[in-house]
This record gives structure tokens, C-alpha cells and sequence, in this order.
């Protein structure tokens, strides 16, 4: 019988928690301490939460361990892009 979680799969939950925190404590902190605009309090607390799945995901989710830079700059950018439309959702449907 075939594991329900795979270490990956149990790792990708915990780190899509832990974004999710990272997405809502940066937003706080940027609206209510840094007084941004909703609009840029989202957008950057967006991207904190996209670098910390990055960061994670690249470490212990996939254990990919090159830090070559093409390497790196070919994934991040291929990370972020399938990550976009999320983005695009949550900076526009925010009131």
C-alpha cells in the first residue's frame, strides 16, 4: 500500500503553512507599523511569502542544493512566474 505523505508532500504542507504565515505577519507589519497602502502592503508581503516558498521548498522540499547562479536564476524565475497568478489573485480580490 502507498504512503497518503511522502516526506515531500509532508514537507510541502509545512512550508505552505509557514508562507502562509509569512504572507499574513509581513502584511500586518507593512500596513499597520510601516502605514503602507493595502495595495503595497500586499504586493510585498506577496513577494516575502514567494521567497520564503522559494527558500524552503528549494531546501527541503526538493532538496535541489545547487547555488549555481544560472541554476538559481533559471528556477527562481520559473518558481515565481508559476507563482504569479496567485499574486495577481490576491493583490487585485483584496478590497
Amino acid at each position: 500500500m502507498k504512503k497518503l505523505f511522502t516526506k515531500e508532500i509532508l514537507m510541502y504542507l509545512i512550508f505552505g503553512v509557514l508562507t502562509t504565515v509569512v504572507s499574513w505577519g509581513t502584511y500586518t507589519v507593512f500596513v499597520n507599523l510601516c502605514n503602507m497602502s493595502v495595495f503595497w502592503a500586499n504586493l510585498v508581503s506577496w513577494v516575502c511569502a514567494v521567497t520564503f516558498a522559494y527558500i524552503t521548498n528549494k531546501l527541503w522540499v526538493f532538496d535541489s542544493k545547487s547555488w549555481e547562479v544560472k541554476f538559481v536564476v533559471k528556477e527562481a524565475v520559473s518558481f515565481f512566474a508559476s507563482r504569479g497568478v496567485t499574486g495577481v489573485i490576491e493583490i487585485v480580490c483584496v478590497p
